[in-house]
């Protein structure tokens, strides 16, 4: 999709903050006209023998305005100009933010279009451009999965069809976590799903009446690649050992990725067992920096291992 903001938009921004500084201008120029009038008119009251209680009042009578005029004009400084030119300097000189996500919604108004995307539970709104807008309407609907980068609150790439993705399609995955890493289970799904391959994940593992054994054992026969995701609570669970080992005695490629920070602890009469399958760990500070160059390595990875 397009990668910057059309100009039309880039404009409108310009003249909200010229009209906003003219405006502040202004309230600051009332401020000062009240202060010098109330000045003149205490030194008229003095020189024309007024009483003492209208001399004394004078001076103080514009006092509660000028605070309000003071305060006013830092709320129009901060919330309409700083941060409107904060918001344009983030949208077109910080670096985007990656990460992989779900198309929502298009939601086209009369004034301002915007996107609704959800990452690892968490809903983002962004802003669109004309030109952006048209490539969305045109190439992507609601439930599309793909590497979304945006700075501040504007788009920058929705990426939906990347240039491997005609190879990937074949490779399957079997994510493998315990129940506390639910969330980065999701955000690996969404970003493997983005690269084009298929991504089996048990969403159903609580739900009482189906023959989960069998069918979780299949979807891992059937896999490329067995993912674990490493953390202490995978350890401690017997559903997660159960599809680990399971996956070594298939002869499953296995790509062990470790999820939370410190050291992890393997139980003893576990370590042992499956050593080699845990020497080449990868560890991804999924709730910290930009996992996305890693993935991207990895993802290189497993392509070029699959024939």
């Amino acid at each position: 999709m397009p990668k910057t903001r059309s100009t039309q938009t880039v404009i409108r921004a310009m003249a909200w903050l010229t009209c906003m500084t003219f405006f502040l201008i202004v309230w600051v120029g009332i401020g000062i006209a009240i202060l010098l009038v109330s000045q003149r008119a205490g030194s008229l009251l003095t020189a024309d023998g007024a009483p003492t209680v209208l001399t004394d009042f004078a001076p103080v009578l514009p006092i509660p305005i000028l605070c309000c005029n003071i305060i006013g004009g830092i709320f129009i400084l901060f919330f309409f100009i700083i941060r409107p030119l904060w918001g344009l300097y983030a949208a077109f000189f910080l670096p985007p933010i990656q990460l992989p996500a779900t198309l929502l919604e298009i939601n086209q108004g009369e004034r301002s279009t915007s996107v609704l995307f959800e990452s690892r539970g968490k809903r983002i709104r962004l802003s669109l451009g004309a030109d952006q807008l048209h490539w969305m309407l045109n190439h992507a609907a609601p439930g599309d999965t793909g590497l979304l980068s945006y700075r501040a609150n504007f788009i920058h790439e929705w990426q939906t069809h990347p240039a491997n993705a005609a190879q990937a399609p074949h490779i399957q995955i079997f994510l493998s976590y315990s129940r506390a890493w639910k969330e980065d289970a999701d955000y690996l799904r969404q970003f493997f799903e983005s690269k084009g391959m298929r991504v089996w994940k048990d969403d159903k593992r609580l739900e009482i009446g189906n023959n989960l054994t069998r069918e979780i054992t299949s979807a891992i026969d059937a896999a490329t690649y067995f993912v674990p995701l490493l953390s202490p609570e995978y350890w401690s669970s017997e559903w997660c050992v159960s599809e680990f080992e399971h996956a070594t005695m298939r002869g499953i490629m296995i790509l062990p990725i470790k999820v939370s920070a410190g050291m992890l602890s393997v139980p003893p009469h576990l370590a042992g067992r499956y050593q080699r399958w845990l020497n080449e760990t990868l560890f991804l500070d999924l709730r910290g920096r930009n996992p996305v160059p890693q993935l991207n390595a990895l993802t290189r990875q497993m392509i070029s291992r699959v024939p």
